[in-house]
């Protein structure tokens, strides 16, 4: 069989626009009887969708003029807080279950013995809450820092309760705003005013820690002067100081035990009496005093002056270098001769009585410097010590310092907020904080707003105009017929030589005629009236439903409103 690639076959001929408007003219009863049907079925449903009645109402909230005046010096974060939670405020279904069940929503609903509702009517108010929670919203009108006007709307299907309840809620959400302003309010103070303590305490132990800190290592602090500083370098002076004294002293010892080896190898004693000898005083006796009186000068200085105990290392040290002082001026004598030494009992002496006397004056020096420069020594050893121990501590005690100025800057923040804190609830006290006005009072609309109207009479012809197209289509792919020429040849590949038209008899012909021409046009009309009417009750119920009960009421008026205008 030939088959011909430039003649139409059964799966070309749908894409040309000649084969398409016959196919559209030939089924277009088709297209016509099913939208219609469809069409009329979709308006008629329309009736039974949901309706949505909306409740309006518009409020006013604006701060006092005083607390208008505070805003921008005291602590106003509630006041936006509320304003932003409006929204989830109003549909809290805990507030309105509180507005239903005082205004004995559902009607129907009757409670049991203690006022608990029974099942069925629970969950009727269950319902009910959600369908009021869903419903409400908000829209703004008017905003600016100190007024805002806000419209709150409620779309319920029952526009009979939406009044009503929509009332109710805003009125509680009134009292509920101005209520969790102070708590709010109480609780943030409440809040900053644990936090300032909990800082104090954290700051007073950190305090403490310093302080024992800076008690058991002097000089730990390196911004504070370092005490043991200046006794550093009194003590290295001394010890040089030291030093030079026990040479000379060394020096007078050599020169006297030389003198006495020559007055040993003399002839004669040399005698002194007393009268001959003249006496001077000790400097080491008034050097010591001198010493001694500083020493307490400076113990009594450091108690008044820098508020240090009788444990404090510097305290301790003077009063041991005190107790040297004071055994070293009981064994030293007020009064010297010209010799350096003191003169016998007996009243007489020798020159080498003399010296020897000398000598052991002189070694008894030495010893008061040797021990004076170990104490000088064990102290400095100390000193380094304290040094040492100092700087192991002092990146701990550096973190504590740390610590304690974060604390402190944070009670700094934490004290800031409670005084403003305060003023506000001052304000709030007397009725001088936000006001709420009613400046629309609830407006239920007479039609429901949602469904559209004119959206849903799109959506039924829409689906009515699907239905037609799905049924010509259905129509196309499952007719087997040939229905034409270049169908015939290029299905079969056969040459057409002649074709005759299909031959009718007049009882035939007048059937045709007949259903062409008066039955299907009747028909499609009739529908098309049905499909009419249905649409024009489905746009009545949604713009006009009073209209629209009017007309249910009678089908003589629904004609003549419809048809007549009437």
């Amino acid at each position: 069989m030939q088959h011909y690639i430039d003649e139409f076959s059964v799966a070309d001929i749908r894409y040309t626009l000649s084969e398409v408007w016959r196919i559209l003219s030939k089924r277009r009863w088709y297209f016509v009887f099913p939208c219609c049907v469809v069409t009329t079925i979709a308006a008629i449903c329309s009736l039974w969708v949901p309706r949505s009645f909306t409740s309006t109402t518009v409020i006013k909230r604006e701060h006092d003029p005083v607390l208008a005046s505070m805003m921008g010096r005291s602590w106003t974060e509630p006041y936006g807080e509320i304003s932003r939670r409006m929204a989830s405020d109003l549909a809290d279904q805990q507030m309105i279950s509180n507005v239903l069940d005082r205004l004995n929503l559902p009607e129907d609903a009757q409670p049991l013995d203690g006022g608990v509702l029974g099942p069925a009517d629970a969950a009727a108010r269950a319902e009910l809450t959600r369908q009021v929670a869903q419903g409400i919203s908000i829209s703004s009108v008017e905003a600016s820092p100190n007024r805002d006007v806000v419209a709150i709307s409620l779309a319920l299907p029952n526009p009979g309760i939406g009044t009503e309840i929509l009332r109710a809620v805003r009125d509680e959400y009134v009292r509920h705003a101005e209520q969790r302003t102070v708590e709010v309010l109480r609780s943030v103070q409440q809040f900053f005013q644990s936090e300032t303590e909990r800082c104090r305490g954290e700051l007073v132990a950190l305090r403490r820690r310093l302080v024992e800190f800076e008690t058991k290592y002097p000089g730990i602090d390196p911004e504070a002067a370092d005490p043991s500083q200046s006794e550093r370098a009194a003590l290295l002076v001394e010890r040089l100081e030291i030093e030079r004294k026990r040479e000379d002293l060394q020096d007078q010892v050599r020169r006297q035990n030389d003198y006495l080896a020559a007055a040993r190898e003399s002839s004669g004693p040399e005698a002194f009496t007393s009268s001959e000898l003249e006496g001077e005083p000790n400097p080491r006796f008034v050097e010591l005093k001198a010493e001694i009186e500083r020493i307490y000068r400076e113990i009594a200085d450091n108690k008044m002056l820098r508020l240090m105990t009788d444990e404090h290392p510097v305290i301790r040290r003077l009063r041991g270098t005190l107790a040297v002082r004071q055994a070293e001026l009981e064994t030293t004598p007020a009064t010297v001769y010209e010799d350096g030494a003191a003169l016998p009992a007996e009243g007489l002496m020798t020159a080498a009585d003399k010296a020897e006397r000398q000598i052991e004056g002189l070694k008894a020096k030495l010893l008061a410097v040797g021990a004076r420069g170990a104490e000088v020594g064990r102290r400095l050893a100390e000193l380094d010590r304290q040094r040492v121990l100092n700087s192991e501590h002092r990146e701990e005690y550096l973190k504590m310092r740390q610590s304690a100025d974060r604390v402190r800057g944070e009670l700094d923040t934490w004290q800031a907020n409670i005084g403003p804190i305060d003023h506000i609830l001052a304000v709030e006290a007397r009725d001088r904080g936000i006001h709420f006005a009613t400046v629309q009072d609830v407006v239920t609309s007479q039609k429901p707003t949602s469904p559209k109207a004119w959206m849903t009479l799109l959506i039924c012809l829409a689906i009515g105009a699907c239905t037609g197209a799905l049924a010509i289509l259905l129509a196309e792919l499952m007719d087997g017929s040939f229905r034409s020429i270049k169908h015939l040849r290029g299905s079969l590949g056969i040459p057409v030589i002649e074709s005759v038209d299909e031959i009718l008899t007049q009882p035939a012909k007048r059937q045709m005629i007949w259903r062409r021409l008066v039955l299907v046009p009747s028909a499609a009309a009739a529908l098309l009236a049905f499909m009419v009417a249905a649409g024009a009750m489905a746009y009545l119920s949604l713009e006009k439903p009073e209209g629209y009960q009017y007309l249910k009421s009678s089908p003589s008026r629904m004609y003549r409103y419809v048809f007549e205008g009437s």
